[in-house]
Formats: C-alpha cells, structure tokens, sequence
C-alpha cells in the first residue's frame, strides 16, 4: 500500500508519502509542501506536518 497523507496547512496542501523497502512497514516517508518535494526523509507523517507547520509559518512572517 503507497497511499499519501495530505492536509492543508496554512493554505498550502501537505502531503506525507511512505517509502517502503522490506517489510510491510515503511522504512521512512517524504513530504511535498504545495509543488516542493523535500530532500530530507521523516520517521512519520506527524513529523512531516510539524515540519511544515514550522517551515510555513516561517515564511508567512516574512
């Protein structure tokens, strides 16, 4: 199963992607914020949304 999480944050769509390698667990999961897809890799999608809830507001106060 390689479904995606989205949520919306800030306006902007969130979306955590498992990546799997052996076992029915994913080994890790990705984050694409509005059309960016990250280059660093998260434990779970909680860990991806906090990040983007951090990273938005950053640059909303911009």
């Amino acid at each position: 199963m390689n479904q995606s999480v989205s949520r919306e944050i800030h306006g902007t769509e969130v979306r955590a992607r498992p990546v799997f390698r052996k076992g029915a667990q994913p080994a890790y999961w990705t984050a694409i914020i509005g059309d960016r897809t990250l280059g660093r890799t998260f434990d779970s999608p909680s860990d991806v949304f906090r990040y983007a809830e951090r990273a938005l507001q950053e640059t909303s106060r911009q």
